[in-house]
């Protein structure tokens, strides 16, 4: 798989297009989505990751230093009404083996508010009892989801990053409300 080289150049590139997108943002009174490419590089330069080339990578997006397959969503504003989506690769397995999540201050904004970490297991711990046979039984479509809302993902998440970029332990971690 082929990785992109994050640059001081490129990095400055990016500073450019959110200052950009921002000023077209509040110009027009419009949302414009960048913030999946804009996440995926700003947390592979901020963690030494090795970005994947391909857009159409399904499953992850980095690799870290171990060479382990790094996921990362992003989402600005503080709504939880979010969902990650497409966690799980076409048969319900999840592909990477952990989550960045990056959350940005507002809807205008790229300023992170909060990153969050979440490892495959505690993840795969959530969607193994969202999609139980006891629970796929109480939707009126019977499917098994492939996303995760992101009020659970941040129970989910093992680890919130600090203002030094450390992951500490996230004080919302609790997978066992999951049900609730």
């Amino acid at each position: 798989m082929n990785t992109i080289s994050l640059s001081d150049e490129l990095f400055e590139s990016l500073h450019q297009f959110k200052e950009s997108v921002g000023k077209l943002e509040t110009t027009l009174g419009r949302y414009i989505n960048a913030v999946d490419i804009v996440g995926e590089v700003e947390m592979s330069r901020l963690f030494s990751l090795r970005l994947t080339q391909s857009s159409n990578n399904e499953g992850f997006d980095a690799y870290d230093a171990e060479g382990k397959r790094v996921q990362i969503k992003a989402s600005r504003g503080k709504t939880d009404n979010y969902r990650m989506s497409k966690l799980t690769g076409k048969n319900g397995e999840l592909l990477f083996d952990y989550l960045l999540f990056v959350r940005y201050e507002s809807a205008y904004s790229f300023r992170i508010a909060s990153i969050y970490k979440a490892d495959k297991k505690d993840l795969q711990f959530y969607l193994d009892h969202i999609n139980s046979d006891e629970q796929c039984r109480k939707r009126k479509n019977g499917k098994k989801y492939r996303d995760i809302a992101l009020s659970q993902f941040i129970r989910s998440a093992r680890w919130i990053c600090n203002e030094q970029y450390k992951f500490v332990e996230n004080p919302k971690y609790n997978p066992y409300l999951i049900a609730k």
